[in-house]
C-alpha cells in the first residue's frame, strides 16, 4: 500500500467526529414539579424519543459517509479485483471466450465450486466489464470443439448464451477450440482481438506457440480424481476399466457391480454415481461381484464374473473430486459389422484363386468388419438379418422368395450396393431386380467417354478418378427406376449411372456398371473404394453404433420419428437438428454429451446404445505454467476493475438520505409541537 493510499483510507479516523458531536448534542432533559400533572396520564415526550430516533439514523449515515469519502479517496489507487476488459485508448474489443466444458471441468475445487462454475463467473464479469460496441463470441473445447455463440455485440444474447451452457462429459479438444475462436474473430473490424482460453488446460500438450490470455489459475489446480471410463461383458466374465490421476485417489477403494438403477422414465437404467441405495448382487458363488482397486495412477482393468442377464453398472466406492465418472453402465460385447457379398468369382476376381475386389476393398477399409462370401442371395429373412450389408456383383434376377427376404431386410434398416452388369439386363425367367428396381433394363455395348465427377460429388476427391472411365459398355435405368429414387452419379453425355432409394429405414444404391475387370477399370479406381466406403458408412449409420464416446454424432434419416431416452431423461427436442451430408441428403442428428446407458428408438424399433468416457480426459492433470519457461503466455490472475465511479454515487446516495433524513424528523417535529403533545425541554 502506497502513502497516497493510506493518507485517503486515513480519512476514515474522522468517524469518531459525529459520534462525539450526537453525544454532545443529546444533552440533559431537566424535570420541573407540576402538581397538576398527576391528574392527567403520563406521556412520553414526543420530542425525545423523535431526537434519539434520528440520532441514531443520522450518526449511521454520517459514519458512512465518512468511511465511503476515504474508499473514493483511494479509488482509482484501490480497485476490486475481477476480471475485466481493458479498453486502449477507447477503442472497442472483440473477444472470443473459450469455455472448457468437458469432463475434467466437473472437478470440485477447495473453494466448494467446481472449476465449470468458477469459469462461469468469469465469464460473467467479463461481459459485465464490456461496453457498447464491444464484439463477444463463445466457443466449446469439449471434442468436438463447437461454436456457442457467433460473434455479435449484444452484450444481452452472449449473456443469455453463457447462462444456458451445462458442463459435459466430453473429452478436450483445446487446439481445435483456439483455432476456432481466432477464425471468429478473424471477419471482425475491431483492431484489438483477443482469446479468453478458460480451462483447466488438462491436455498432454499445450495447443499453440501463440500468446493466449489464460488468467484463472485456479482452474488449474490438481485435484484426485479415479473414475469407470467403460465396463463390457463377454459372456459370465464383465471387465471394468478403471482410470485414477493420482494414487491417493485410488487407495482404499474398491470397485463393485450393482444392478442397473431403474429411471423413473421405464425400462432404462442410468442413475448416476449419486445414486441413493444400490443393491448389490449376492448370488452364490462362484460369481465376483467386487473388486480392489491397486492403488496406483493409470489404467487399470477390474473382472467381476456373474450369471446375471440383467442391465448391470460398475461402481466406484468413497469419493474423489468428480462424482460423475464413478459409474458406468455394462455394455455387450461389440458387435462386427457383417458384409454378405455376392458375386461370381470367376467375373470378381483378377487373379484365379484370390478373393473377390469387393471383400478387397472391404478389407483394405476396414480391419474389424466380417466379409462373408456367400453363393447367392438367401431366400429367408432370418439369414439376412445376421448382415449389416450387402453387396451384389452383377446379379441375374432373384427368385420370389429371395425377393421378400431382401425388401423386407432393406425394410429393417439393411444397406445394400448393387454393381449392375450384363447378366443383370438378362434375368432368367421368373427373376426380377425387384425391390431395387421396379422394370427390366438392357445393357449397352456403345462406347462411354467416361462419367460426371461433378454428379459424384459425395464421393469426395476420389470422384475424378471416374472421369476416364472407358467400360464396354453399360446399363441403362430407363423405365426402370423407382418412384422417389435420388440420381446420385450419371456419365458425361447426362445418362444416369448411379440410383440411390429409401426402402422403410434401409437403403441400397445401383450403379450401372460389374466389378469384373474385363467390363471396366472401375475396380481399380480409387472411386470404387469410395463407392464401397460410403456403403459401409450408411450400414453402420442404419445399423447404429452402439458404444460411442460423448459427443460424437447419432445419425437418422431424416422424417424418422426418433425418441432417445438417456441418464438424464429425454433428450430435448433442441438436440436433434436437420443437416446436411455430402450425399445432399438430411439426417437428424443426436449428439449425447453425458456418458451412461440410452435407449433409441427409431420408428417404434428399440436398441440400446452406450456412451464411454475416453481414458484421457480422467488421466491428464492440468499443465503448470508456473516457474517454467514455455513459449505460452498466461495473464496475470485477474485484472482490476476500477469502483470510483460506483463509490462516487454512493456517496451521493447517502448525501441525499441524510438531507431525506433531516427533512423528515423537522416535519415530524413541527407536527408534534402542533398537536401539543410536547411536554419537557432539551438542551442542546
Amino acid at each position: 500500500m502506497t502513502f497516497t493510499v493510506a493518507a485517503a483510507l486515513a480519512i476514515a479516523v474522522l468517524v469518531v467526529a459525529p459520534i462525539a458531536a450526537h453525544l454532545l448534542r443529546r444533552g440533559r432533559v431537566h424535570a420541573h414539579e407540576f402538581p397538576p400533572a398527576a391528574l392527567v396520564s403520563a406521556v412520553a415526550p414526543a420530542a425525545q424519543q423523535i431526537r434519539r430516533l434520528g440520532d441514531r439514523g443520522l450518526l449511521v449515515i454520517r459514519i458512512s459517509i465518512l468511511l465511503v469519502l476515504a474508499v473514493l479517496g483511494a479509488t482509482p489507487l484501490v480497485r476490486c479485483s475481477r476480471l475485466s476488459i481493458s479498453h486502449s485508448s477507447g477503442a472497442s474489443v472483440a473477444v472470443a471466450v473459450v469455455l472448457d466444458d468437458s469432463m475434467s471441468m466437473r472437478a470440485r475445487l477447495a473453494n466448494g465450486k467446481t472449476r465449470w462454475e468458477t469459469a462461469l463467473d468469469a465469464a460473467h464479469q467479463l461481459i459485465d466489464s464490456m461496453s457498447n460496441g464491444d464484439a463477444m463470441a463463445v466457443v466449446l473445447a469439449g471434442r468436438p470443439a463447437r461454436l456457442a455463440l457467433g460473434a455479435t455485440t449484444n452484450l444481452h444474447a452472449g449473456r443469455s448464451a453463457i447462462a444456458e451452457l451445462r458442463p459435459s462429459d466430453r473429452a478436450t479438444d483445446l487446439a481445435a477450440a483456439l483455432a476456432l475462436a481466432k477464425s471468429t474473430l478473424e471477419r471482425l473490424p475491431h483492431r484489438d482481438k483477443r482469446v479468453l482460453l478458460l480451462s483447466d488446460l488438462a491436455v498432454r500438450e499445450l495447443p499453440s506457440s501463440e500468446p493466449l490470455w489464460a488468467p484463472l489459475t485456479a482452474l488449474r489446480q490438481p485435484v484426485a480424481d479415479c473414475g469407470v471410463v467403460r465396463a463390457q461383458r463377454r459372456g459370465r466374465r464383465i471387465s471394468a476399466d478403471v482410470v485414477c490421476n493420482a494414487r491417493s485417489a485410488a487407495e482404499g477403494r474398491h470397485a463393485e457391480l450393482v444392478s442397473g438403477a431403474r429411471s423413473p422414465l421405464g425400462e432404462l437404467g442410468g442413475v448416476r454415481a449419486r445414486a441413493p441405495k444400490e443393491r448389490t448382487l449376492r448370488n452364490a458363488p462362484p460369481e465376483r461381484t467386487s473388486a480392489a482397486v491397486a492403488a496406483e495412477s493409470g489404467v487399470q482393468t477390474v473382472a467381476f464374473e456373474t450369471d446375471q442377464d440383467v442391465d448391470l453398472d460398475v461402481v466406484l466406492s468413497g469419493q474423489d473430486a468428480i462424482g460423475e465418472n464413478d459409474r458406468a453402465p455394462v455394455a455387450p460385447r461389440p458387435r462386427s459389422l457383417a458384409v454378405a457379398v455376392v458375386a461370381d468369382p470367376a467375373k470378381a476376381t483378377p487373379i484365379t484363386g484370390a478373393a473377390t475386389v469387393i471383400e478387397e476393398a472391404v478389407h483394405a477399409l476396414s480391419d474389424k468388419l466380417s466379409v462373408r462370401p456367400i453363393p447367392s442371395l438367401p431366400d429367408d429373412l432370418k439369414t439376412l438379418e445376421t448382415y449389416g450389408a450387402l453387396v451384389l456383383d452383377d446379379p441375374a434376377g432373384f427368385a420370389p422368395e429371395a425377393r421378400l427376404a431382401l425388401g423386407r431386410w432393406l425394410e429393417q434398416g439393411g444397406v445394400a450396393l448393387a454393381f449392375l452388369g450384363p447378366s443383370s439386363a438378362q434375368a432368367s425367367l421368373g427373376s426380377t431386380l425387384e425391390p431395387l428396381l421396379s422394370g427390366p433394363v438392357r445393357w449397352e455395348t456403345a462406347q462411354v467417354a467416361g462419367a460426371d465427377a461433378a454428379s459424384y460429388g459425395w464421393l469426395g476427391a476420389e470422384a475424378t478418378s471416374l472421369e476416364d472411365l472407358a467400360p464396354r459398355g453399360r446399363l441403362r435405368f430407363e423405365g426402370a427406376v423407382p418412384a422417389q429414387s435420388r440420381i446420385v452419379g450419371r456419365w458425361l453425355d447426362g445418362v444416369p449411372m448411379a440410383i440411390e432409394h429409401r426402402v422403410g429405414l434401409g437403403q441400397w444404391l445401383a450403379l450401372g456398371l460389374p466389378c469384373s475387370v474385363d467390363e471396366s477399370e472401375l475396380a481399380l479406381r480409387p472411386g470404387f473404394l469410395a463407392v464401397v466406403d460410403h456403403m459401409l458408412r450408411l450400414a453402420a449409420r442404419h445399423n447404429g453404433v452402439r458404444v460411442t464416446t460423448p459427443g460424437t454424432a447419432w445419425t437418422f434419416d431424416n422424417g424418422s420419428v426418433v425418441q432417445i431416452i438417456g441418464p438424464r431423461g429425454k433428450l430435448s427436442a433442441r438436440v436433434l437438428a436437420a443437416t446436411d451430408d455430402h450425399g445432399g441428403a438430411r439426417r437428424l442428428v443426436a449428439a449425447p454429451e453425458e456418458a451412461g446407458r440410452y435407449k433409441v428408438t427409431n420408428n417404434g424399433r428399440s436398441e440400446q446404445r452406450f456412451v464411454t468416457l475416453d481414458p484421457e480426459e480422467v488421466e491428464t492433470m492440468p499443465v503448470q505454467i508456473a516457474g517454467r519457461r514455455s513459449r505460452l503466455l498466461v495473464a496475470p490472475t485477474s485484472e482490476h476493475v476500477d469502483v470510483s465511479r460506483a463509490v462516487a454515487w454512493l456517496l451521493v446516495g447517502l448525501l441525499g438520505a441524510e438531507l431525506a433524513f433531516r427533512g423528515a424528523l423537522r416535519w415530524q417535529t413541527r407536527a408534534a409541537r402542533r398537536s401539543g403533545r410536547t411536554f419537557g425541554s432539551t438542551d442542546g
